[in-house]
Parts: C-alpha cells; structure tokens; sequence
C-alpha cells in the first residue's frame, strides 16, 4: 500500500450503515421486525439522500443513521471537524428542500398549524 504525502487525500470507503437498530413503522400483528416493505415516507426519504452530493451525503449517513459524533466522522473522512458540520449543515437544507412537500402536508406540524382533535 502506498503512503500518502503531504496534500494528497485517500478516498474513504464508507461501509453502509448497520441495520436499522428499531423499526418505528407500525407492523401487523405477527410480521417479524425487518420484513416487508418500507413505508413511501423511508423510501423517499432514501431517495433524496442519495441525491446529495457524496460528502453530504456520507455526513448524512454517518451522523444520523451510524449515530457517529462529527469528531469520529472527521477522523473517519480524513477531513477537519468544520468540513463535517458545513456538509451536514447543506445536506439537511438540500434534503428539507426535497421534502418540503412532506413538511407541508404533516398534520399538527406548528408550521401548518394545529390538528383537529375529535374524540369519539
């Protein structure tokens, strides 16, 4: 293997994160957590972070579904600690820009206000 000097970077190989530790989405009775198929909400929510541009999205991935502190990211992507709080910074505008119709739509979310409570 060869050593890296001085201004070059290697290319990190990022493993995909391990298996989602709990299933938030509700299951029918007697079907075993990880089977089935995923809500529109997940699969949508997967196909825009694979749009973000790879360093955004490997942020992405890292900090909120490995659960890595941006200290570890850093170390992990051989970039400074800065690097990994500005992709995280521009991956969630550009995915709250490719969810904004989600947002919109979220009832009692305060930014479309209160939902409307009727008990049977």
């Amino acid at each position: 293997m060869a050593a890296h000097g001085r201004g070059q970077r290697r290319t990190p190989t990022v493993a995909p994160p391990p298996a989602a530790r709990h299933d938030p989405a509700p299951r029918p009775a007697g079907e075993p957590a990880g089977r089935g198929r995923p809500g529109p909400e997940r699969t949508d929510l997967r196909d825009a972070i694979a749009t973000l541009p790879a360093g955004h999205r490997q942020a992405i991935v890292l900090h909120y579904l490995a659960d890595l502190p941006v200290e570890e990211i850093a170390r992990l992507l051989d970039v400074p600690v800065g690097t990994v709080k500005s992709r995280l910074s521009r991956g969630r505008t550009a995915l709250a820009a490719r969810l904004a119709d989600y947002r919109a739509a979220a009832p009692g979310d305060p930014a479309t206000g209160p939902t409307e409570v009727t008990h049977a």
